[in-house]
């Protein structure tokens, strides 16, 4: 009886005396990427993998981030060259810039200026040629949101060929001066209309 009550008392003090000391079982290194933690580490720590896990994601965004920035200042600062050589120097004023293919815009404003004017000047013309031609209704409306919007993105997108991401998005230029055009073509239309075809 006394021999056991040792033997027991002796594996009590065993036990205590690993758990204090909390034994690491080894780590081996991954034979395939030693930066990479070992399969015991990765399995004693789930917080630090999943932390590692965030961090290697996090470097990755960066990195992709890094070179879309790099390929953005890159094209445009080569349009800025082309643009410099074409003009020989001499800067263009903003109606020269408006109706020369893939112009430099160094001041968003500047171009949002363009596209707001050429809204307008599209807005007269379409208001004249409703007047002139008859033409009544949702259809002269329909028609008018259907060319404005679609000459102006041509304009912008394929014409000018800018990176609508600066600017907001396609649908924010799309959407730059639409509802003063829309009133002025109105206006133009009702004056026209009325002036010629009203008895």
């Amino acid at each position: 009886m006394r021999s056991e009550a040792s033997a027991h008392g002796f594996n009590e003090r065993r036990w205590k005396r690993e758990e204090k000391q909390q034994i690491k079982p080894r780590t081996q290194q991954n034979p395939q990427n030693p930066a990479e933690p070992s399969r015991t580490q990765q399995i004693q720590n789930p917080q630090s993998r999943v932390r590692a896990q965030r961090e290697r994601e996090r470097e990755r965004e960066r990195a992709r981030a890094q070179g879309r920035e790099r390929m953005k200042n890159s094209s445009s600062s080569k349009r800025r060259e082309e643009s410099a050589a074409q003009s020989n120097g001499v800067k263009l004023n903003t109606w020269s810039k408006a109706v020369s293919s893939r112009a430099v815009w160094e001041d968003k404003d500047e171009f949002l200026d363009v596209v707001y004017w050429f809204r307008q000047i599209i807005a007269v013309i379409l208001g004249v040629i409703w007047g002139v031609a008859p033409l009544k209704g949702f259809l002269g409306i329909a028609i008018f949101c259907i060319i404005n919007a679609g000459v102006l993105y041509v304009y912008f997108s394929s014409f000018q060929q800018v990176d609508e991401e600066e600017y907001g998005g396609t649908w924010e230029l799309t959407k730059e001066g639409f509802m003063t055009s829309f009133a002025l073509f109105l206006v133009v239309w009702i004056i026209f209309y009325t002036a010629l075809h009203y008895d």
